[in-house]
């Protein structure tokens, strides 16, 4: 038995549907001829009269090609997005204990997979590092409550990100010797003014002079400041 249902869905070609350019062209050329069998009518050719119609054709040709591509280009960016911002991000946390002292790098990355540039602000971007905290003790599985230790600026040296283009920012930052948690939680918000991408990762309280390194997965998609999905 079919897990999916087979719809017939109209082709589309890369000026999208034909049958609305064949139903105009043929209708110029049943115009033309109308036009024409008038001016003959009488058996007496009027050239100023074809003259003029011939450069009206041409204005309305025209007004076709231009209207024909303002529709594309809108087609385009709706269905195919083409010209959306578009970034993948990507967060890593290290946890390197040195002397008694814990340090956290951070190094965060934005790549511009789509094909417009993309506007580093500096409101809104920043690097946020909280720690969980290490004195629950649940009943049941819940949620890890999690308190903001810093935030940090982000991409400073970058105010635009050109398509194919990636950009790096690392950071050192020391954690308190007397900070109790389990692990901690970092995370960086990219903000372009129109959308925002956000990538997070949790790290692992180190045991011993062992490090602990995470990752976290790459957001390909962003959010726009109302709220959809970008």
């Amino acid at each position: 038995m079919a897990l999916y249902k087979e719809i017939s869905v109209p082709r589309i070609g890369l000026h999208g549907p034909r049958w609305p350019i064949w139903a105009l062209v043929g209708g110029l050329i049943l115009i033309v001829g109308w036009l024409f069998a008038r001016g003959y009518e009488g058996q007496r050719i009027d050239w100023t009269k074809t003259k003029e119609l011939v450069g009206g054709l041409k204005d309305l040709a025209q007004i076709v090609v231009f209207v024909a591509g303002a529709y594309w280009a809108f087609f385009k960016f709706r269905k195919g997005r083409t010209f959306q911002e578009s970034i993948e991000q990507k967060i890593t946390g290290e946890l390197i204990p040195i002397k008694g002292q814990t340090y956290l790098v951070v190094t965060t990355q934005a790549k511009n997979v789509g094909q417009s540039n993309v506007t580093v602000e500096q409101v809104g971007s920043c690097i946020c590092i909280s720690y969980y905290k290490a004195d629950l003790k649940p009943l049941k599985a819940q949620n890890v409550p999690k308190e903001i230790l810093a935030r940090f600026p982000v991409f400073e040296q970058h105010v635009l990100v050109e398509p194919n283009e990636t950009i790096e920012d690392q950071r050192m930052v020391a954690i308190a010797t007397d900070l109790d948690y389990i692990a901690l939680h970092v995370e960086c918000t990219l903000n372009s003014g129109t959308y925002e991408w956000n990538a997070s990762a949790v790290i692992r309280k180190p045991e011993g002079v062992e490090s602990q390194t995470v990752t976290s997965n790459i957001i390909t998609r962003g959010t726009k400041k109302d709220g959809k999905r970008g």
